[in-house]
């Protein structure tokens, strides 16, 4: 997440970390689609990991 919090930074590609909800949105969207097993527990599970790492590119944007 390191890398990708310095490549996705503000000096770097500079993409706005107000962006990464939609993407948060976005790829919670296609699991519920793909998988026939989504449930809120799976989506809950799903949600927790991938913010963390959310959160440490977030925290990378000003860097």
């Amino acid at each position: 997440m390191i890398q990708l919090g310095e490549s996705h930074s503000r000096s770097r590609l500079n993409i706005e970390p107000d962006l990464y909800d939609f993407w948060v949105s976005a790829l919670i969207s296609t699991v519920a689609e793909s998988d026939p097993k989504f449930n809120p527990e799976l989506e809950a599970a799903w949600k927790t990991v991938v913010e963390r790492g959310i959160a440490v590119m977030k925290s990378m944007h000003d860097d």
